[in-house]
């Protein structure tokens, strides 16, 4: 029963092979890249506690911040198919702007 068993564990493991060396990797986002949808820029409406526009605020960005941060949020693509291609949809850019933007 035990040599059973241990067999059952080995076959999952197996399938779960890591990907060819020939896979490459796709950032939607990163610094220095362009389009990058994480950063459409850092203008900014102020309001009034009225909700009046009063002005446009253009910070600039700071050079060497104190912290860096890196944002992972899975987003589902609305590629048919059971996987999704290495392909940069409107939708993924739409999201991350959405999430990851100021």
């Amino acid at each position: 029963m035990a040599l059973l068993l241990a067999a059952g564990l080995a076959v999952p493991a197996a399938s779960a092979a890591p990907a060819p060396a020939a896979a490459r990797t796709v950032w939607l986002c990163r610094p220095g890249a362009r389009p990058d949808p994480c950063d459409p820029g850092l203008s900014t409406t102020v309001y009034s506690p009225a909700l009046t526009p009063l002005r446009v605020a253009h910070p600039a960005p700071v050079r060497t911040p104190a912290i860096d941060c890196f944002y992972v949020y899975p987003t589902v693509s609305d590629q048919p198919g059971r996987y999704a291609t290495l392909a940069i949809d409107p939708e993924e850019r739409s999201i991350a702007l959405l999430q990851a933007a100021r």
